[in-house]
């Protein structure tokens, strides 16, 4: 078995970081014994344990000038191996793990790009998948059966945004939004 070289790289902007293309971070920051809160860089690199984003992510924590900076991991090894980020570019996984963050399974895209990445790999948080949603699949598609627009000179209850809202717990511009498929467009 032969096992694969690790290739280091400094973090851009963040001096006394390492990044290697397995995805570590290192750094050779120290505090000093008897000073509290000093800092300095050592001869010896030490592997951070990167923090994990409610996302999924990997996030490290680098300092600079006194001040913690919580990064994602993703982008600084992308910043390492591929430049710095291009103006209106994100990070992207390449195999929708969020924890490879491999140079080789990364790349700068758009956020369309990646938007379009997310739905392909079915990971897009929309609709039931969406954190905090408070309607359901069935809910989209009955308060569509249900709604009927107002016809001008007539009193039409059944189609009554403001009580469709009441009625499953949401505000009207949310109902409005549903019934018009600017929202939960994914619903038949």
């Amino acid at each position: 078995m032969m096992l694969a070289l690790v290739e280091y790289r400094d973090v851009p902007g963040f001096p006394g970081y390492r990044v290697g293309s397995d995805g570590s971070v290192w750094s050779c920051w120290t505090r000093g014994e008897r000073i509290i809160d000093k800092r300095y860089m050592g001869e010896k690199w030490v592997q951070l344990r990167p923090g994990i984003s409610p996302l999924g992510y990997s996030r490290a924590s680098l300092w600079r000038d006194g001040k913690k900076h919580q990064i994602p991991v993703h982008a600084v090894v992308l910043s390492a191996f591929s430049g710095p980020r291009p103006e209106g570019m994100v990070g992207a996984h390449e195999n929708n793990d969020p924890r490879n963050n491999r140079p080789s399974n990364l790349r700068w895209k758009t956020q369309k790009e990646n938007m379009a990445d997310k739905f392909r790999h079915g990971t897009r948080q929309i609709g039931e998948r969406s954190p905090g949603h408070k309607l359901s699949n069935n809910d989209v598609a009955e308060i569509r059966r249900r709604y009927v627009p107002r016809i001008k000179g007539q009193h039409n209850r059944t189609g009554n945004l403001r009580e469709l809202a009441r009625e499953f717990g949401v505000m009207r511009s949310t109902i409005h939004c549903i019934v018009r498929r600017r929202t939960w467009s994914h619903v038949a």
